[in-house]
């Protein structure tokens, strides 16, 4: 059964912008429904064509093969941790659609590709993924795609027998050991200056050991990936033509080839190798533009957001409906974690990572061998600290929040929760944990994303703990509008001595059928995104409720406070022990 595609057309003015709804099928993409007004004259009556299958179909020109190689190593540093990107691309997600002009009736363009990509799947684990060498698939992925692009290759087509198991599929290190091999033995070979840049970028994409001192950082990552791959691909074209971003492309006329490609077959797209679990119907593809206007590459700080590629109103994205998603306001926040994150010359002895408490239901059993997600887990519902678990899922998407918006974290999760509603001694394990982080976890922020509807003298005390040992406490103030007050701790706000978090969409409004009313007297209260937050990956109803507000706070706190350990930061600031006071924070924070 065809799943829908939808596409967004490159173009360079944003009132003109459409949208082209199509069918993946075994023919490649194709259209469904009527599109609207087109920048482009795509051919919509024929197939997409893959980079796999362009390049059995032709031999691209030097400047060609250059072009493509910026625009995909530019797209890869700008879509890395994103949900684009939660599989690795390769030639066989890679597709160009057939264009006609005055001159050329049926032309690609190298310089327009799409990606195609499933979102809502499952990614199934591979039973060797302990065997991999190369711990980033996803550049390592790269790499092969500039090496077959620029030396016109198919890379399973190079694999020794030393790559094939028994059952005559590949091992897990297949395509780095043949790359390795194709790059010493045939790469390396060509001579000139000219393609040293190229190989370099080559290099340090497929070498297993280029990325590992950022191992748990992904703005490192891309950092790395801007000015080891994409600026020197980026000036070494700049050397031989002018800037890739605005250079003239010559179509490629594949006139004789459609006939073939479109009735015998010849070049239909071949079958990636993705490891989802089967395909739920309703699961959507979505195919991206990657063109040159979409992915200009600003000054270093000022950088283009990671998860989708495009401010809100640039061309090419496709509307949810009226006013901002969470996606966008996601992707607003991506250039402030760009200039506060800890760059690795920052991480001298005095800096160190944030630690956020999260006082919830606890977090699924996948995550037990994960210390790069959760440093710590107790379990004061149970006692079996053995045994992570979470029955509603509301801790472990708060702690999917929390590294959407501070990913270098360090998390620690108490169970205070078995289900959806508290026990009679809930408020008593909350106290407890909240001690516990205080004293044993040395937090820095705690995130109670719940409340009472009553006060507890034994969270009162916890609270008091946490503002003596300058731990911030970040809780919700209720779900139920003016039915109910402002929840038991969050009510506290009132007297400085917690954040309180109110809800709003992505366009900062606050909704009245959800959120209490402010309480009087209180000096400040605060409100951040908590309502229809849709997790990338991640099946269900979008996310609404103050205690997401309240997560995503304690994570912005969690940032600021890692900022101000920085060198930088540590020589500006006077007092910057007062960001851990909730008063201190509220003012200046």
């Amino acid at each position: 059964m065809p799943q829908s595609v939808y596409i967004g057309a490159g173009i360079s003015n944003v009132q003109d912008k459409s949208q082209l709804a199509f069918s993946v099928s075994e023919q490649g993409l194709e259209l469904e429904t009527k599109p609207l007004s087109l920048s482009r004259q795509y051919i919509l009556r024929l197939p997409s064509i893959s980079l796999a299958d362009l390049l059995k179909a032709t031999n691209l020109a030097p400047k060609s093969r250059l072009l493509l190689s910026y625009i995909l190593a530019k797209a890869v540093w700008q879509f890395y941790d994103s949900m684009w990107m939660r599989q690795a691309w390769n030639k066989d997600t890679l597709h160009f659609m057939f264009e006609k002009t005055i001159d050329f009736p049926k032309a690609v363009w190298v310089n327009e590709p799409f990606l195609y990509h499933a979102f809502d799947t499952n990614i199934i684990p591979h039973e060797e993924d302990g065997q991999r060498i190369h711990q980033f698939p996803k550049i390592l992925a790269l790499g092969i795609m500039l090496m077959e692009i620029e030396l016109g290759i198919n890379i399973k087509d190079k694999r020794s027998a030393d790559c094939i198991k028994d059952d005559g599929s590949p091992n897990i290190n297949a395509d780095l050991n043949t790359a390795l091999d194709v790059f010493t033995e045939t790469l390396q070979a060509k001579t000139g200056d000219a393609i040293v840049p190229l190989k370099k970028a080559i290099e340090v994409c497929i070498q297993p050991t280029s990325f590992d001192q950022y191992q748990d950082d992904i703005d490192a990552i891309r950092e790395s990936l801007l000015n080891r791959v994409v600026r020197p691909i980026e000036q070494f074209y700049m050397l031989a033509w002018e800037h890739p971003d605005e250079t003239e492309v010559k179509p490629l006329d594949l006139e004789i080839l459609v006939g073939h490609y479109v009735n015998r077959g010849r070049f239909l797209p071949t079958t990636p190798e993705p490891r989802f679990a089967a395909p739920n119907p309703t699961n959507t593809i979505i195919a991206a533009h990657l063109s040159q206007e979409t992915l200009t590459i600003r000054q270093s700080v000022d950088v283009l957001p990671t998860r989708q590629g495009h401010s809100p109103q640039s061309h090419g994205t496709m509307s949810a409906g009226a006013g901002l998603s969470s996606d966008d306001w996601f992707q607003y926040l991506d250039p402030l974690n760009l200039v506060l994150r800890a760059k690795p010359k920052d991480q001298d002895p005095p800096w160190r990572r944030s630690v956020i408490a999260v006082l919830d239901t606890g977090v699924s059993e996948t995550f037990t061998d994960s210390e790069d997600w959760v440093r710590g887990y107790k379990d004061f519902a149970t006692g079996d600290d053995d045994t992570w678990q979470d029955s509603t899922g509301h801790g472990t998407n708060a702690i999917r929040l929390i590294k959407m918006v501070y990913n270098m974290a360090d998390i620690y999760v108490a169970r205070v929760f078995e289900g959806r509603e508290a026990s009679a001694n809930t408020h008593v394990l909350m106290a407890q944990a909240m001690q516990h982080a205080i004293h044993e976890w040395k937090a820095d922020v705690i995130a109670m994303p719940s409340g009472f509807p009553r006060q507890h003298e034994e969270i009162r005390a916890a609270v008091d703990a946490a503002n003596a040992n300058h731990v911030l406490v970040f809780t919700a103030a209720a779900n139920y509008g003016n039915v109910t007050d402002v929840a038991f701790p969050g009510r506290l706000y009132r007297d400085a001595k917690l954040f309180c978090l109110f809800s709003t969409d992505a366009n900062a409004r606050c909704l009245h059928s959800l959120n209490p009313s402010p309480l009087a007297g209180a000096r400040y209260s605060f409100a951040v995104l908590g309502e229809n937050i849709q997790l990338p990956g991640v099946q269900g109803p979008p996310l609404s409720g103050t205690s997401y507000s309240a997560v995503i706070g304690a994570a912005l706190a969690g940032r600021i406070l890692d900022f101000s350990r920085q060198p930088l930061a540590r020589r500006q600031l006077r007092r910057p022990a007062d960001l851990s006071r909730v008063e201190a924070k509220a003012m200046y924070g």
